[in-house]
């Protein structure tokens, strides 16, 4: 669902649910509560502008996640343009800066980087990126070329540290995101790109840690050949 902007309405219900669903989850809200907190006298405003929670879940995470991906695209176009696709640094930049950069936004918008953190706390991650959704296109692709970037790292290997650089990005982007509604204004240019940095290196340095595996198998070789 293409979120319209220009309808005032449906696009309070959006920012108050994000912010609602953030602060005390999915399951326990009711529709009638979002209506209410986003000033509808209408109980039944939710259902008009959306058909359910389910639904306006969805268009939250359209219009969140969809430029987010689109965002991230760029990014990876790019470093194929210029023969940087098997970089891990920029590679891992690529996966950070869409989500950071939502900090040095309006207040709102760190609410979607807590809801994030959320629905992978409860393992609900194929809402944000099921098959099939042109949304989680950009994350499909980016793991594609990590994958590439760490070979000889064995697949499985792989695949675990991807999901552990991945749940360390969306929690402590969480995290900061708290902090910053807290403090009441967005970051500057300055500060989103020294955090950026740090958590790129950081977690870069997880993702080309040693296989102590492949270590401990070669130091057994090694002591077999002697």
């Amino acid at each position: 669902m293409t979120m319209d902007i220009a309808n005032t309405t449906a696009h309070k219900l959006l920012l108050t649910a994000e912010r609602l669903f953030a602060e005390e989850g999915l399951d326990a809200l009711s529709t009638r509560r979002i209506s209410s907190e986003a000033g509808q006298r209408n109980n039944s405003a939710l259902q008009y502008h959306f058909g359910s929670k389910e639904a306006l879940l969805e268009a939250l995470l359209e219009y969140r996640q969809g430029p987010i991906n689109r965002r991230r695209m760029v990014l990876l176009e790019a470093l194929q343009a210029q023969g940087r696709d098997t970089e891990l640094l920029a590679l891992v930049e690529a996966m950070v800066l869409p989500y950071l950069e939502l900090l040095a936004g309006e207040e709102q918008d760190s609410y979607y980087l807590s809801l994030v953190s959320q629905l992978h706390s409860q393992q609900r991650q194929p809402l944000l990126f099921g098959v099939g959704h042109e949304r989680g296109r950009s994350l499909r692709l980016l793991a594609e070329w990590l994958t590439r970037a760490l070979a000889p790292l064995p697949e499985a290997s792989c695949h675990l540290r991807l999901e552990l650089a991945g749940l360390a990005l969306v929690h402590t982007a969480a995290m900061w995101a708290h902090q910053r509604r807290q403090a009441q204004r967005p970051w500057s240019q300055r500060q989103l790109a020294d955090r950026t940095d740090e958590l790129v290196d950081f977690l870069a340095g997880g993702l080309r840690a040693v296989d102590r595996n492949a270590a401990r198998e070669q130091m057994s070789h090694k002591g077999k050949a002697q």
